[in-house]
This record gives C-alpha cells, structure tokens and sequence, in this order.
C-alpha cells in the first residue's frame, strides 16, 4: 500500500521524513481513500490532503476502540460475531472496489484462493506465499495477455 500511494504524493520538494510519517497512517480505509481520491488533488497538495485524512482517521477510530472496547464484551455472542466478520467483509469489498487495473483483481482472487490452500500447507507463512504466488501470477498472465493483444493488433 505503501508503494503505491507515497509516489502520487511525492514531490521534489516533499521531505522523505514526511512521507516516512504520513506512511504509519496508511490502512485500508486511508489507503483505497487515497486511490480513489489523489489524482484529482493537485501534486503539491497531496501530501497535506492526506495527512488531514489519515491522522483524522486514525484519531477517531483510536477513540472508537477506546470507547467501545469495554463495552463489545457485553454484547451477545451472535452479535460480537457478526462484528468479527464484518472486517474481512469490508476489506474484501474495499480492495474490489478500489481495484482500477485487471491485473489487481486476479491477484486478488488468486490470494482468495492460495491462502486457506497455503495455510493448510505452510500454516504462519500461507499469507506470504499466497500474496508471493498469486501475484507473480497474476503479474505473468496480464504480462501474457497484454502480449497477446498487442500481437493481435499489431497483425490486423
């Protein structure tokens, strides 16, 4: 996430120690906020738009965890569980959605796939393989079918 988003905000006059700063605030949520929003923020007032967004964000959600912390142990178990599940539901949505490019979204899909595979196989290293594996191949293919189409086009 990081190597995607710092570049759109770099500038030559953007210190490296900010963007080493504005790096910690990066999380799903920041990160496909930033991909969806960035390019439209002219170069010079990207870093500035994203350090109000993300250290906003990570404000409030520390208070959010503060507040219902104690309180989450109270609920009914149906309803802390639907709350578990409601993380990997979003990020899966989120990353989708935020996907621009075919390319990340065979990546994706491979990781859906490779990583209850892998954790069966090499359980505390699944999500490396997984993440290694399927976006190498992912990578391969799109390399494959972007040859492809240019050969075709190339031919007609």
């Amino acid at each position: 996430m990081v190597a995607s988003i710092m570049p759109q905000m770099r500038t030559t006059r953007t210190p490296v120690p900010l963007l080493l700063f504005l790096s910690h605030f990066l999380a799903i949520t920041s990160w496909v906020f930033a991909t969806q929003r960035l390019e439209s923020v002219p170069r010079g007032g990207r870093a500035a738009y994203f350090a109000g967004f993300g250290i906003t964000l990570t404000l409030t959600n520390a208070m959010i965890v503060a507040v219902s912390y104690g309180l989450v142990a109270s609920f009914p178990p149906v309803v802390a569980g639907a709350l578990f599940m409601m993380t990997p539901v979003y990020f899966i949505s989120s990353i989708w959605a935020s996907a621009k490019l075919p390319v990340v979204k065979m990546a994706f899909i491979a990781g859906l796939v490779l990583g209850p595979l892998l954790a069966l196989v090499a359980p505390g290293f699944d999500v490396l393989y997984a993440g290694l594996g399927g976006g190498t191949a992912a990578y391969l293919i799109d390399r494959y079918r972007r040859k492809s189409t240019t050969r075709r086009g190339a031919g007609a």
